[in-house]
Parts: C-alpha cells; structure tokens; sequence
C-alpha cells in the first residue's frame, strides 16, 4: 500500500466502504449533540438543563455491555443472508431511521422526557452501529490499511456530522425541526446501501461451541477481556489513556452550539464556518495525522495530537473576548477542527491495533467507550460551569482536562505494547 500514489491508495473499495459508512456513523451524533443543543436553546430551554440532555449519549459509554452479542448472536434470516457484521449493522440501521424521526417529532418544551427518551434511543442505536462498524473496520481491512483506513473513517464520520451539522441547520432556516430530522433519518440510507454492497469481512475466528448459558458468559463475555488483560501487561495504563484521549475535545463539544448562539452568530454563520469550513480543517488535521504516524511512529503522534488539542480549546477563549466576529470563530475553529481531527485520527488507529480478531467487537467496544464515558461524563459538567462561572471558565477547564491524557501517554513511552505501536510497523500484533 505504501509504493501506491496517494489517490489510488484512498480509492480502494474497501477504503470507500469505510468511508460511506463513516458518514452513517458520524450522522447520528450532532442530532443529540451540537444540533440538539441549538434546537433547545431556539427553544427557550436554560443552558443547565441543555448540558444535562448531553448525558442522553451514555449509550455511547455502556456499548461494550450488550457488544458481545453482536460478536456471538445470530440474528434470524439476517445472519444467513448478510452475514454476523452486515445483518447486526442493518438493525442498527433500521432502529435509528425511527427514533432520529420520533426525535424530532417531539416537542422539547411540552414533552421535555420524551425529547430525552427519543435522543436516548438515537444514541443507543448509533451506538449499536458503532460497534459493528468498528469492528467491521477493523476485519475488512488489511492491518497494511488501517492507517489510511483510520483517516478515510474520520472523513466520512465527518461527513455525517456535515450532513446532520450544517445542513440540518441549513434546512432548519426554511424547515420545521420536525422535518429537519426526517430528512436525517432518510439520510441513514446511505449506510444501508453502502452495507448491502458491501462484502461479510473473511476472518479466519476461533470456532467456539457453547455448552449453555454459563458457558456463552465464559468465551463471549469474559474471554475478551481476559484474553485482553494477559495480551497487555500494562493494560491498566493502556486503558486510562483510552478513555482520557478525547475527553478535552469532548468537553466543549456539546455546549458549543449553546455558547455561539447566545455569543449572537446565526444559525447560517455557524452552519457556514462551524461546520463547513471547519470541516475541511478537520479533513486536514486527520489526513496529516496519517503522514505523522508514518514519518514520526504512532506515540509521538499522539502525543503530539495532545498537546495541540490543549493550546486549540484555547482558541474560544478568543471569541469570549471579541463577541460574535467572524475571523475570531475562524481562527478558534481552525485550530479545534485540525487538532480535533488529527486527535481522532490518530486515535482510532491507535484502539484499531490492540484488538484481538476473535473479539473485535467486545474489545473497541470496550476501548472507545472508556472514550466516551469520560467524554460524556465531564460534558455533562460543562453546561454547569458555563452557567455559573461563564463561558471563559468552561473553556479554560476543557484545556485542563487535556493534561491527564499526557500523563499516562508519557508512562507508556517505554512500555513494551507501545514500542510496538510506535515502530510504525504494518505487522500482526495479535498475540
């Protein structure tokens, strides 16, 4: 893959099926997050209460709880016709076309639960996909392609954050909330067709033969996390900064809408810099982590990626300060987008390799949760601290959460797992 130029390398089938189904993955995650924020805030809803409606994404952090099904259940008709990953991926598929419909449908200020309700079920369902796209990810691709895969992945979860971003604030300029989100749950088809075309991964798994309920819990439970535990020595580490990485980026990312609307840009302003322009940024930073891995080693990427991403959150600060000018979000934008893409990029490469094939789906899923239970947990906080301390307060403490993940990155450098990461080897790491 490394002699390929870099476009026929990008275009590879199985690299553009990563990428489609990047954006069905990534489209979900703004309609309970910076989109939903701006709805409720049009709404009239206070912004504590609008911090409080990030805990609905908690789906996101227990997926490694049901995550074990999808790796040893067979679905009915589904499995025979599309094979373990496909058939689970295409349920997913079909629970949240529903509940992102039923989400808009709902009225935040009548039926406050019932808003909270839906959301909770677009996340548990995007959280369900997530897991068999990512494990799809990690047993379509060759361990050659999960580099450029990683960067093709974050480009098409962009995407999705485009399509349900900017354009459901677009729509939202001439369109009722009710049929912006329609228009989302429509959007999810492009995950389906992508599935559909797309091939069962061949891997070669270990055959496994359940006795009874007693022993399904052994192998497909509690097997992947032992056979995890003796693969990484250090994994307690290993396990910290994974679900530390993201938690400075993840902080503000639910409240930022709420911050620019009140700051006085409109929802087009947002739609065009927010979300479009820093959209290509984002592309850029996860396109250029891809080059760092390759030229530096992953460890120096990641701690590389860090450190960016405490000097970008930092960036708003700028825009508290300004009001609502448009070269301030612009520069603020710029470095969040960038670090935030080169952070996830990195990230997700990183997770990619630790996984054992035999429990792919059990173990990311594990790994990205611990990603997103930090995330979410302190997001949760941020709607708090902007309403009782400011806007400046809340972007300050997002650049503090940063320093944790550095820590236990330093701890690992010399860790024999991360030396192994950090050759920048495209070798089997399994075990």
């Amino acid at each position: 893959m490394a002699t390929l130029p870099l476009y026929a390398r990008y275009a590879h089938p199985r690299l553009l099926a990563v990428f489609f189904l990047g954006i069905a993955s990534g489209l979900p995650l703004a309609l309970v997050s910076g989109t939903l924020s701006i709805r409720l805030t049009e709404s009239g809803v206070d912004k504590a209460t609008i911090g409080l409606f990030a805990y609905a994404s908690y789906p996101y952090v227990f997926k490694f709880v049901w995550s074990p099904l999808m790796d040893h259940v067979r679905l009915p008709f589904l499995s025979r016709r599309f094979g373990q990953r496909r058939s689970w991926m295409l349920l997913s598929q079909a629970g949240l076309i529903v509940a992102i419909g039923m989400l808009g449908a709902s009225d935040p200020i009548q039926s406050p639960g019932a808003t909270a309700m839906f959301a909770l079920l677009v996340a548990f369902f995007s959280a369900s996909q997530d897991i068999v796209i990512d494990a799809f990810r990690v047993e379509y691709l060759t361990k050659e392609q999960y580099t450029d895969g990683a960067a093709m992945g974050v480009l098409g979860y962009r995407v999705g954050m485009l399509i349900s971003g900017a354009g459901a604030l677009m729509l939202a300029e001439i369109l009722p909330w009710s049929l912006v989100y329609s228009a989302m749950s429509g959007a999810i088809l492009i995950g389906v067709v992508t599935i559909v075309c797309a091939g069962e991964p061949v891997v070669a798994r270990r055959a496994i033969v359940y006795r009874g309920v007693g022993d399904w819990v052994s192998q497909a439970v509690k097997a992947p996390f032992a056979q995890f535990i003796a693969s990484h020595p250090r994994w307690p580490l290993l396990l910290l900064y994974a679900g530390t990485y993201a938690m400075s980026d993840g902080f503000i990312g639910f409240m930022s809408g709420a911050f620019l609307r009140e700051t006085g840009f409109s929802k087009t302003e947002i739609a065009a810099v927010v979300k479009i322009y820093g959209f290509a940024a984002t592309i850029l930073g996860a396109f250029a982590a891809g080059m760092l891995v390759r030229r530096t080693g992953l460890w120096k990427a990641l701690m590389l990626a860090g450190v960016v991403q405490i000097i970008a959150n930092l960036g708003y600060l700028l825009v508290t300060v300004t009001g609502a000018k448009l070269w301030a979000l612009m520069l603020a934008v710029s470095l969040d987008n960038f670090s935030g893409g080169m952070m996830t990029a990195v990230g997700v490469a990183y997770l990619m390799r630790l996984c054992h094939t035999d429990y792919t789906a059990t173990q990311y899923a594990l790994l990205s949760s611990l990603a997103a239970l930090a995330r979410t947990t302190t997001a949760g906080a941020a709607g708090y601290i902007s309403a009782e301390y400011g806007w400046a307060a809340m972007f300050g403490t997002s650049a503090i959460l940063g320093i944790p993940a550095l820590a236990f990155l330093l701890a690992l450098r010399h860790d024999d797992v991360m030396q192994n990461l950090v050759e920048n080897r495209e070798e089997n790491t399994e075990t």
